[in-house]
């Protein structure tokens, strides 16, 4: 902790001086420089001359202020004036400008001196200001652009999450949060869909957890590769013990993207909608050649397994499951497709492997479609029952990660819709 402290006391001393220099280009005509825009969107000289003192390696920042200006020439004279912040990267700037655009200039400075009132709350911040000497002080902390960023985004989708957090009795919980989420780099689009009972994870508020039980190398390994992990049957051992000694004690929601629909792959179809599924082969053989699919191997990752063209993958088995006529849809009419949701809603699959979940919808909905295949995907939205055996991931990996432990689990389904353009079911599942 006293590592990280001096490495959050450098950070914010760095985003000082840059606030500092950033506010020197724009004080020198502060009473003026706010003026508004001129007709046939071209920009008032003053606001493209600071503009273009941003250096080319600053060009998102330049289009971050330049938009927010044309969105409107108030909120960006109060963000632009705001002492304690400075442009954020790309990791939350597109969220964070969504949600001033929701934001009237009233409601944004009234969330700029709740955030600041809410860090006066917090446990001072250790400040070292000679290490030789070992002079040190406690000071008022105050946020960073990522605290005003992450919050102000929560407050504009979910403000009863917002709510939640400066009225939470535990400051210290709040304060390790939201200093995980800026040190992290956590993406803005967690903030999005942030609930109260996802946020009691992360603070470990919403978990039972036996005293005393220490953190292994295995979560570590787990989050770093899961298919490595998985063929280390000692590292196995250890992280179903670890996750054993935590329950969940509220019901939650979290998010989950499949690479494939293999989840599917043990419950077989008739003989009727297996011949459908291959009729609509036929129907589009040229395009079904073109489609490069990749058989269910359980593996996280695709880019090593054997692949081969939907047209063979189909042709070549005997019997068709119901992940393959899933694979199919993309080809199907609506009723082809009405009969796949039909026995995806009536299935009830177990699953007795470490599954991840996510807080973030955006992150989810990155892990479809990235296997280097043409399979179909899957996107969740999991309803995590009271009492479920894992916990809340936090290793360093730029996500909001809850892992769920091995032992036997059962996924049902309550809504399935697909997505043709993307190629994408997407499910409302409930897991127990």
């Amino acid at each position: 902790m006293q590592i990280r402290t001096f490495i959050s006391s450098a950070i914010r001393k760095t985003q000082n001086t840059v606030r500092t220099l950033r506010k020197n280009k724009t004080t020198t005509e502060a009473t003026d420089i706010f003026v508004k825009q001129e007709p046939n969107g071209v920009l008032p000289p003053k606001i493209q001359s600071y503009l273009d003192s941003f250096s080319p390696y600053e060009q998102n920042a330049k289009e971050f202020w330049g938009n927010l200006y044309k969105l409107s020439p108030e909120k960006f004279e109060i963000m632009n004036t705001c002492e304690q912040f400075s442009y954020v990267s790309k990791t939350n700037s597109d969220e964070l400008f969504d949600a001033l655009e929701k934001l009237t200039p009233k409601e944004i400075k009234k969330t700029l001196d709740e955030i600041t009132e809410l860090f006066k709350q917090f446990p001072k911040e250790l400040i070292i200001e000679d290490a030789e000497k070992e002079i040190y002080k406690y000071e008022t902390k105050i946020p960073d652009s990522f605290d005003i960023a992450n919050l102000t985004i929560l407050k504009a989708n979910q403000k009863e999450t917002y709510e939640y957090i400066l009225n939470h009795p535990n400051k210290e919980a709040i304060d390790r949060l939201l200093a995980d989420a800026s040190y992290n780099n956590i993406n803005g689009s967690t903030f999005q869909t942030l609930t109260p009972a996802q946020l009691r994870q992360m603070t470990l508020e919403g978990l039972e957890i036996q005293r005393g039980r220490k953190c292994t190398s295995a979560m570590s390994q787990y989050v770093e590769s899961s298919d490595t992990f998985s063929r280390n049957s000692d590292a196995v051992k250890e992280l179903h013990e670890y996750l054993s000694g935590s329950k969940t004690l509220e019901d939650f929601t979290a998010f989950r993207g499949e690479r494939d629909t293999g989840m599917f792959e043990s419950i077989p179809i008739d003989k009727k909608l297996a011949l459908k599924t291959r009729l609509y082969i036929l129907r589009n053989f040229n395009k079904a050649r073109k489609v490069t699919v990749a058989p269910y191997t359980g593996n996280h990752s695709k880019y090593f397994d054997k692949k081969m063209n939907l047209l063979k993958y189909i042709f070549n088995k005997k019997e068709l499951s119901l992940a393959d006529a899933m694979q199919v849809a993309k080809f199907g009419d609506e009723g082809f497709r009405d009969e796949i949701i039909k026995l995806i809603k009536a299935a009830k699959i177990k699953d007795t492997r470490f599954k991840s979940l996510t807080f973030d919808r955006q992150m989810a909905s990155g892990w479809t479609n990235t296997s280097g295949t043409g399979n179909t995907s899957i996107l969740q939205n999991i309803t995590l029952k009271k009492g479920a055996s894992g916990q809340y991931s936090h290793i360093n990996n730029d996500q909001v990660e809850f892992i769920l432990n091995n032992n036997e689990k059962i996924l049902t389904f309550e809504d399935v819709k697909y997505d043709p353009t993307n190629d994408l079911f997407i499910f409302d599942s409930t897991i127990y």
